[in-house]
């Protein structure tokens, strides 16, 4: 049980830490090269092109908060599993709580893993708010226009 645990909480960390990898990208964009002959000319991105990537940042910031809602849950099923042994002291009779510290792990380990969760989602509603100052949707009459922000 302890090896299953361990095996399912190392995988979902590290398939964690890998979707808020800044590297992702260029390696799905095999396609691009640079040439050490070339100059690169620096452009400044457009509001949109700035919009998407602050949406696709936001995105990201929400797949690892889901991922550590996900985790912070399995660790507090698994602590609300163990059951508490108990023993009776011989000298006053009173049953004694015998612990391993298993269980206050991962319940310490959940509530880490939750307020890690919580800050991803906070990340993640501040570059929503940063991609909608960059380019608003707007309604008439007439159909929808893009306006972009300056």
């Amino acid at each position: 049980m302890k090896r299953k645990l361990l095996l399912g909480t190392t995988l979902l960390a590290s398939t964690l830490v890998y979707s808020q990898n800044p590297d992702l990208s260029k390696w799905a964009n095999k396609s691009v090269h640079t040439n050490s002959k070339q100059s690169v000319v620096a452009v400044q991105k457009s509001n949109l092109d700035l919009a998407g990537e602050h949406l696709k940042k936001s995105a990201q910031f929400q797949y690892g908060a889901l991922g550590c809602a996900v985790a912070s849950t399995a660790m507090f099923i698994t602590s609300s599993l163990i059951e508490d042994e108990f023993k009776i002291d011989k000298s006053t009779g009173e049953p004694k709580k015998k612990s391993n510290g298993t269980k206050d792990a991962l319940v310490i380990g959940g509530c880490a893993t939750l307020l890690t969760g919580v800050i991803l989602e906070l990340y993640s509603i501040e570059y929503k708010l940063k991609a909608g100052k960059c380019i608003s949707l707007h309604a008439s009459s007439n159909g929808g226009s893009l306006t972009l922000k300056f």
